[in-house]
């Protein structure tokens, strides 16, 4: 909508007017929408129960933390990318390593 529309302004409805306060620009509705998405977001986190985080994880795991497919981390193994243990699991620090390089970019 045009941010002209818009405007600050009172509009008689059927009934009543509506306060030049109740209305927004189209920016000001954006910003309101995403402050009340990012509170309800650290809401949810908050009254998440805490999980203990494994020290190692499968190479399905690791796709589903990581976003990827599994064919794609048994690459990314292949490559050495990504290192297993002894057990052939990959230690939680490798996928912290490759999620803190991939927010790098």
């Amino acid at each position: 909508m045009n941010a002209e529309v818009l405007k600050k302004t009172a509009v008689a409805s059927s009934r009543k007017m509506i306060p030049s306060d109740f209305l927004f620009t189209s920016d000001e509705m954006k910003d309101a929408i995403d402050a009340a998405a990012k509170r309800a977001a650290e809401e949810v986190i908050r009254r998440l129960p805490a999980q203990p985080r494994p020290a190692h994880v499968t190479q399905k795991q690791a796709a589903e933390m990581l976003g990827i497919s599994q064919p794609t981390v048994s690459k990314l193994v292949k490559s050495g990318a990504l290192k297993l243990n002894k057990c052939g699991l990959i230690p939680i620090a490798e996928i912290d390593r490759a999620i803190q390089a991939v927010s790098r970019d």
